[in-house]
């Protein structure tokens, strides 16, 4: 897909530094973007400054601070928002639970606000899969299962639903196009089951299983979504759309391919979900997009395997353990 249009006014990624918004200012400066514009903390492990691709104009700062918006908007106009920043991971979504529910809301629209007098603006928001509640194929059009705000999952679950709220219900003169993302896997990423097993298992320590390991997810590799996501900004239409992969793998499975893949001695061992995270974090049994909408509207069609998405992240991890061995 091509909009030259598009590509020739100034975009913000917020989260720009974070495994989803990193693949897409990448996607971006390969579409020839004229000016890119990063927001981001930082503070995640994996969303460090080095890591953004040449090109783009870093800010440090958070969605949350209307001064950074204030001073990008006067400098830029950005016309083209993407929303990436948020609060990732189980542990960080247990620990800041009150951060999690403020980007997510105030965040939103204090980035929505950037556009309120801009002519023909695109705005895209992060939501998750999570929204929907375990089970699936989950279609856009299907109800949301949302559980006690008092487990994490569901607070994050919940904000990411006001989230959506607040993109749908601010009037602005262009696109609002909200993506829900299943299991996005990419290189540089932690805190998830993909690289926490490589890691794991390069070290010879035991891979950890939840429960019976029968759980499945439908991992998708990060590159497939940035595309995806570019793709429907370039549209410039309001809408929902699932994006990931509908092929599920389940956890005893995965842990199989990484043994393999990485011809490591580690043992699987299982242990009770709350015996990790206790009663503050729920555990979905499935969780399966269907993909129908974004495939009948822009041809979507994710490429990786999982076995090529796995030897991505052992790539990635062993790069990384090496660059730490050199560096002692």
């Amino acid at each position: 897909m091509s909009n030259p249009y598009f590509y020739s006014r100034p975009i913000l990624v917020a989260g720009g530094a974070g495994l989803i918004g990193n693949a897409v200012c990448r996607e971006l400066i390969d579409r020839s973007a004229r000016q890119v514009v990063v927001l981001d903390t930082f503070q995640s492990s994996s969303s460090k400054l080095q890591s953004l691709p040449a090109g783009v104009i870093p800010f440090h700062g958070s969605v949350l601070d209307r001064d950074i918006l204030r001073k990008i908007k006067k400098l830029y106009r950005p016309a083209v928002v993407f929303h990436f920043a948020g609060v990732v991971g189980k542990k960080n979504i247990i620990n800041k639970p009150r951060d999690t529910v403020l980007v997510n809301t105030q965040g939103t629209a204090n980035l929505l606000d950037i556009l309120s007098d801009i002519q023909k603006p695109t705005f895209v928001f992060s939501s998750a899969g999570e929204i929907y509640g375990s089970g699936g194929p989950h279609s856009e059009l299907g109800a949301s299962t949302i559980g006690p705000l008092s487990t994490h999952r569901w607070s994050y679950a919940t904000s990411k639903l006001a989230g959506e709220a607040v993109v749908l219900g601010t009037s602005i003169r262009g696109a609002r196009i909200i993506v829900r993302p299943f299991s996005v896997v990419g290189p540089a990423q932690r805190g998830t089951v993909i690289p926490t097993f490589v890691r794991n298992a390069l070290n010879g320590e035991d891979l950890v299983v939840y429960d019976d390991g029968e759980m499945t997810r439908c991992f998708v590799h990060v590159d497939d979504v940035a595309r995806g996501i570019v793709d429907l900004a370039e549209l410039w239409e309001t809408g929902i759309y699932n994006i990931g992969k509908d092929t599920p793998t389940d956890i005893n499975g995965l842990a199989s391919i990484v043994l393999e893949l990485t011809s490591s001695k580690s043992k699987v061992v299982h242990k009770p979900y709350e015996e990790v995270f206790g009663n503050r974090f729920d555990v979905y049994k499935d969780l399966i997009p269907d993909l129908s909408r974004i495939k009948q509207r822009i041809g979507y069609s994710p490429k990786r395997t999982i076995i090529e998405i796995v030897h991505d992240v052992i790539e990635s991890v062993t790069d990384e353990m090496e660059m730490r061995k050199r560096s002692r």
